[in-house]
């Protein structure tokens, strides 16, 4: 079984103190993206700590360094705790393919694993989401929602959409959380409130790729809320289709 571990002693494991000019820690954070990529998440995460671990000094202003992720000039140490939030996410993928293959007696936990990495990672997000200057803020902001709805909070996921539609509201995430919001109300028996997160995507995007489904769900709700003319109308653009 992968397991990726917090680590206590970050900065003994990777000799940050050895950081002398920001040419090398950019390379630091080079050598952890490589890591990354390839699977080793507990080599990725003693190098991402290290970074973090790494003070501004008369030398050398760590927090002045920048790095690319995402297509995005960001701060090296922000980009770092943004990696390690990345890193619970695919860390959960893979327990959740484990959980899959396994027994019923061991997926359980496996799951449950993946369900706390994913709670983590969403934790990580949000502080970053909070930051206002941060560059990838709105990634931050739309990932707080995913790693919830994944890990099955899905109320703790229907209050992070709110946050990014109040944050950013005609955002490049604003359609997608808006569907996600609809299941998350809609798992939660918040009908009415589904209802009205299914409508606001179809109003966008009403001939997006999850418009029909989002129509269907629209239609369930109203029926448990026996607004039977309201579901028939949702219904309406199902039937003619299909």
């Amino acid at each position: 079984m992968a397991i990726w571990l917090p680590l206590v002693l970050a900065g003994l494991v990777t000799g940050s103190q050895f950081v002398t000019n920001p040419e090398d820690l950019g390379k630091r954070f080079a050598r952890a993206q490589k890591l990354l990529a390839t699977g080793d998440f507990a080599g990725a995460q003693r190098i991402y700590e290290g970074v973090l671990a790494v003070p501004d000094g008369a030398l050398m202003r760590a927090s002045a360094v920048r790095v690319v992720v995402d297509e995005q000039s960001v701060g090296v140490q922000a980009a770092a705790r943004y990696q390690l939030a990345n890193m619970g996410r695919k860390q959960a993928q893979l327990w959740r393919e484990e959980a899959a293959l396994a027994d019923s007696a061991a997926a359980d936990s496996i799951s449950e694993l993946a369900m706390a990495s994913l709670r983590s990672a969403a934790d990580r997000f949000a502080v970053l989401r909070d930051e206002a200057g941060f560059e990838l803020r709105e990634t931050a902001a739309y990932l707080v929602v995913e790693c919830f709805f994944e890990a099955e909070e899905y109320a703790a996921a229907a209050a992070a959409g709110e946050v990014l539609l109040h944050l950013f509201p005609t955002g490049r995430y604003a359609e997608r959380t808006r569907y996600t919001l609809g299941w998350a109300w809609f798992y939660q028996e918040e009908y009415a409130q589904a209802v009205a997160a299914f409508g606001a995507y179809v109003e966008d995007a009403p001939g997006g790729t999850r418009a029909d489904r989002a129509r269907l769900q629209m239609g369930l709700a109203l029926e448990v809320l026996e607004r039977y003319e309201d579901a028939l109308a949702a219904f309406g653009p199902l039937a003619d289709a299909y």
